[in-house]
């Protein structure tokens, strides 16, 4: 939930679409009739087994004693592969984002999302959707998303409702308060190019 409340999700049997923060919030409610607990911002820190039970310590300090352990392996803790230069870092958290929060602050901006798989995809869409102007960068041709989110990609840059730019990487920022351009390369033809952006997503 606190890492995409507002993207759409559309796999979820007998919901054709709901966002992060409505299953979440569903999913709550469902349970609400059972005994349960629940204990996040923790992390399992030590698996013992002892008299065929498990003991189960958390970084909190936490200690659970159980005969049986359900482990979902998910994406855990989300930590971003953040842009490798320093030149990303003054804007990190304002105008250089690695998840979203709240998709209505790029209504009418210019947004620059860089990636290949469905969350990329997906964004692009959703932030088109919204009035955003979308440029989608990649860096290769070939997309890593549902089949199907890749054609709609494809069919608005057609449709110039959005921008897909490939074969590209971004090598810099260039800014000083503010985002003033994004200095892109081209692995095919070996140039380089400059695009103005108020939004950058990885």
């Amino acid at each position: 939930i606190e890492l995409y409340p507002d993207k759409p999700i559309y796999d979820i049997p007998a919901i054709p679409e709901c966002t992060g923060e409505e299953l979440t919030n569903n999913l709550i409610e469902q349970i609400k009739p059972f005994n349960f607990n629940f204990h996040l911002n923790d992390r399992v820190q030590e698996l013992k087994n002892e008299n065929e039970k498990w003991i189960v310590k958390t970084l909190n300090g936490k200690e659970f004693l159980t005969p049986n352990i359900v482990i979902a392996g998910g994406v855990g803790s989300f930590e971003p592969r953040k842009f490798p230069t320093k030149s990303a870092d003054q804007f990190d958290g304002k105008s250089v984002l690695y998840s979203v929060k709240d998709k209505t602050i790029f209504k009418d901006k210019s947004v620059v999302i860089f990636g290949g798989g469905d969350s990329a995809l997906d964004w692009t869409l959703e932030l088109e959707k919204i009035g955003a102007q979308v440029t989608l960068i990649h860096r290769r041709d070939a997309f890593r998303g549902a089949p199907e989110s890749e054609m709609k990609v494809r069919e608005h840059a057609a449709n110039d409702s959005i921008k897909l730019l490939t074969p590209y990487i971004l090598q810099d920022i260039h800014g000083d308060t503010e985002i003033e351009s994004l200095e892109l390369f081209n692995s095919e033809t070996k140039d380089t190019s400059s695009i103005e952006a108020d939004y950058v997503l990885f």
